[in-house]
């Protein structure tokens, strides 16, 4: 299995550890594989940071976006769900 252990994705991703978890529990990027001592092994593309100048705020920010485009889709689905 190939991928990056979660330390070495959060300092790709200049974030705490703490922080790649929580965007995990949130649902901002998907739940990584699992090796066979199961630690996390997240994708290469799961790194958020998406240019070396990007902040720790630029992808707070891309985050919450997701979180809102997220919340409006839910709302939608919602509202269908009272019209049937």
């Amino acid at each position: 299995m190939t991928g990056l252990m979660i330390g070495k994705a959060a300092e790709r991703a200049g974030v705490k550890i703490d922080t790649l978890r929580y965007y995990e529990r949130q649902g901002v990027i998907a739940p990584p594989e699992r090796n066979g001592s199961n630690y996390r092994v997240y994708a290469e593309d799961a790194v958020l940071r998406v240019s070396e100048e990007a902040t720790c705020a630029d992808v707070r920010d891309q985050a919450l976006a997701k979180v809102a485009d997220l919340d409006q889709k839910v709302r939608s689905l919602e509202a269908m769900r009272r019209v049937l």
